[in-house]
């Protein structure tokens, strides 16, 4: 014997609830059950076919609500899964841009590099260009030196071979010095050359940082945004509960009210239909035939008589 006087299917349980009369049919459906009930509380048979009545009532109703809570509970799983399908599908699709512009990527990256290098190969060039032309000056340069001073030994050579002496430690003194501050401004120059080499780096990869900073707080303002969305729909979707328990409560409340009129109009066609057939008794009808003349005459079977209630 089922419990619930209306079954439905799971595959049209959604249309029911969304459907404007969905419900109101199956609601009608458990008016006809009840109204086509004949109750019989003589006995305790009858009594409990009549609470068994109201239990199925009651029965359906937790069914239906079930049907539609986990319809509801359903509902609310999918902007979740939705959004898990965004965040993935948007995972996917940065890697397959950045796997796109890898070869232009790594065609600039090694260009930067070229230029670079030919930039710090010229650079060493010029130095090792104004050292030698430095070296070469200071040659002739003593070689003049040279011959200014064997013309001048051959004319004091003899009083000229200390002072000779000493001219050609000068000499030999000004040019390690020459030779010293050459090789010296070159390393001067070679170490700016790198300096500014390294600052290049430097400025480079801090532009490549602050590109990948700014990238950074883009898709973190954009999940923040997606965070205040979700939890908006999620609050939106729990006032629309709070609406919808609200509703349900005074839903309940009125069919409590309608029910526990129903109740009052049977207890008071109970008692008249009693007072009539005790009235039936009286006169020497038995029980089990005034009770038959009662139903009778209720359901108009009996021409030219009713009861009055």
């Amino acid at each position: 014997m089922k419990n619930e006087i209306v079954e439905i299917k799971k595959e049209n349980a959604l249309s029911v609830f969304l459907k404007g009369d969905g419900l109101e049919e199956i609601i009608k459906q458990v008016e006809m059950e009840i109204s086509t009930f004949e109750h019989d509380l003589s006995t305790g048979v009858g009594r409990k076919k009549t609470a068994s009545l109201a239990a199925k009532v009651s029965k359906t109703k937790t069914y239906l609500d079930g049907i539609g809570k986990d319809l509801v509970s359903e509902l609310k799983k999918q902007p979740k899964i939705i959004d898990e399908h965004r965040k993935s599908m948007r995972d996917r699709l940065d890697e397959l841009r950045d796997l796109a512009r890898k070869p232009l990527t790594d065609w600039e990256d090694e260009q930067a590099a070229i230029e670079e290098e030919k930039r710090i190969k010229a650079e060493q060039e010029e130095i090792a260009k104004q050292i030698e032309s430095d070296h070469e000056i200071a040659i002739l340069m003593n070689e003049k030196f040279d011959r200014d001073l064997a013309e001048k030994l051959e004319e004091e050579r003899k009083k000229a071979e200390e002072i000779e002496m000493q001219k050609e430690q000068e000499r030999i003194k000004r040019e390690e010095e020459i030779r010293k501050q050459a090789i010296a401004q070159a390393e001067i120059e070679k170490q700016a050359a790198i300096e500014r080499a390294e600052k290049s780096e430097k400025d480079r990869l801090y532009q490549i940082e602050q590109a990948k900073i700014q990238a950074e707080l883009a898709d973190k303002r954009i999940v923040e945004q997606e965070q205040r969305s979700a939890i908006e729909k999620e609050q939106a979707l729990e006032k629309a509960r709070l609406e919808e328990i609200k509703n349900r409560e005074a839903e309940e409340l009125r069919k409590k009210q309608e029910q526990e009129k129903l109740e009052a109009s049977r207890d008071h066609v109970g008692k008249i239909r009693k007072q009539s057939k005790e009235s039936l008794m009286s006169i020497g009808i038995n029980e089990e035939t005034a009770k038959v003349i009662i139903l009778a005459i209720s359901k108009g079977e009996i021409a030219n008589i009713s009861i009055k209630y």
